[in-house]
């Protein structure tokens, strides 16, 4: 009698158990499920018990706000680029339109050719500094930024003696 009763004190008790956990647990899947669709606003509820599961939701959310951020701001820089780079494409553009109607001579394609190769060291500059992030993983280290990156394009820019090309500030 005394091996029934323990065995059902146990199960009742395990029981108990399993429901808190999912009680627990509910709130932390049902952000990883928010999360996985997209809704990067959602976070893990944090009650004032201050217990192991406090503590994993408050740093699953600390986590979340850091990812938030990364992807604002990778869409400012992506946002920056695409700004900075469309002027200079598009003068490239109208040369090569001139240049198909017969109007550039040969300085003006030389003058072309130029503004492509500072266009391709900046796309390299950005390649270069994410092979070293991606190398050394230097997680949390500041790059220069949009405005860092078309400083560097103008500064190559201006050796080839082609200021002009790429506007040197971020609108």
């Amino acid at each position: 009698a005394s091996i029934l009763l323990v065995a059902l004190l146990c199960s009742f008790t395990g029981w108990l158990l399993a429901r808190y956990l999912r009680h627990r647990l509910r709130p932390i899947a049902a952000t990883a499920a928010a999360v996985r669709e997209g809704d990067m606003r959602h976070r893990v509820p944090v009650s004032t018990r201050g217990d192991e599961f406090d503590e994993a939701a408050a740093a699953l959310n600390l986590m979340l706000d850091r990812v938030a951020g990364l992807m604002q701001n990778l869409r400012q820089v992506s946002s920056d680029l695409a700004h900075d780079l469309r002027t200079p494409l598009t003068r490239i553009r109208v040369r090569l339109e001139r240049l198909h109607d017969g109007d550039l001579g040969a300085e003006a394609i030389a003058s072309l050719i130029g503004q492509v190769d500072a266009l391709v060291d900046l796309f390299n500059a950005i390649l270069r500094i994410a092979a070293i992030d991606a190398a050394h993983g230097h997680h949390g280290v500041e790059h220069p930024g949009a405005q860092g990156l078309v400083d560097g394009g103008v500064e190559v820019q201006a050796r080839r003696g082609m200021v002009g090309c790429v506007h040197g500030s971020i609108s």
